[in-house]
């Protein structure tokens, strides 16, 4: 326990420096993210570029700390997309059950059964590509799991004392909904939007990697390993280390909160009453 808040800690702590240094990225660099230098492409690191430069001479510590803002702004948005989707749609087929239950938990084993990369495949490469189709095709591609799990526990709660004293009072399901069954599947909640935060942002450089993501010209960290990978074996190896490295970070650093999340509040001794 001692080492998971720990790890906690330490993960919180890098969290919020990698938030204050992508929000401060214009002060703390003297570089255009998006400037190009044909005169010092490939430049290994060195004062003036303390992380080198890529393939086209921009600055990769510049780049990275822009490609953080999007990173970032992804795996919280496309976490909160499928929060929503993905508890509604959890609470109406637990609460209703019976035939409703069957069809909602057909629908969705079908939806399971098929690789969530290759819908964000094929919907992305539909779309036109930015941050908006981004966020929507990764949060609509990721509710399933939470569905399920809080449909689970809609099953044990609805025929507890208390559920059913809201509805003898008169209580509407609107109601019964906000102040009471979800606020009792907060810990379930609060663990799936941890790992919902990871699978996001792997989910967005994985896109930008196959150039189905964020634009080739803004900077991201997807975007980074695309024009690094050619280079790798030529020697250049902090233009795929460092954005490598800053994905690795932040999805362990994430894991971390979400194991620490399942212990203090997952544990029997949380009461969400209190």
């Amino acid at each position: 326990m001692k080492l998971t808040k720990w790890l906690a800690v330490t993960a919180c702590a890098y969290l919020c420096l990698l938030l204050l240094l992508s929000f401060a990225a214009p002060y703390a660099t003297g570089h255009d993210p998006v400037d190009v230098n044909l005169g010092s492409i490939l430049q290994p690191p060195r004062p003036d570029h303390l992380m080198g430069t890529d393939e086209m001479g921009r600055d990769v510590f510049t780049r990275l700390l822009y490609g953080a803002r999007v990173s970032l702004s992804v795996g919280f948005a496309a976490m909160l997309v499928s929060l929503v989707v993905g508890v509604v749609y959890g609470t109406v087929s637990g609460y209703c059950g019976g035939w409703i239950d069957r069809i909602m938990m057909r629908l969705l084993d079908t939806l399971l059964s098929i690789p969530s990369l290759l819908i964000m495949i094929g919907v992305q490469a539909i779309l036109s590509p930015g941050l908006l189709t981004v966020v929507l095709v990764i949060g609509l591609t990721g509710w399933m799991s939470l569905a399920r799990l809080i449909r689970t526990e809609m099953f044990e709660r609805k025929d507890e004392v208390f559920i059913q004293a809201s509805i003898v009072v008169g209580a509407s399901p609107y109601r019964l909904f906000v102040r009471h069954l979800v606020p009792h599947s907060l810990p379930t909640i609060l663990v799936m939007s941890a790992s919902g935060v990871g699978h996001a942002i792997l989910s967005e450089s994985t896109l930008s990697f196959l150039g189905l993501g964020i634009p080739p010209h803004e900077a991201s960290w997807g975007n980074m390993l695309v024009g690094a990978q050619n280079h790798l074996l030529t020697g250049a190896w902090w233009a795929v280390a460092f954005p490598g490295a800053c994905i690795v970070l932040t999805v362990l650093a994430i894991t971390f909160l979400g194991d620490w999340l399942q212990n203090r509040y997952g544990s029997p001794q949380f009461n969400p009453k209190k």
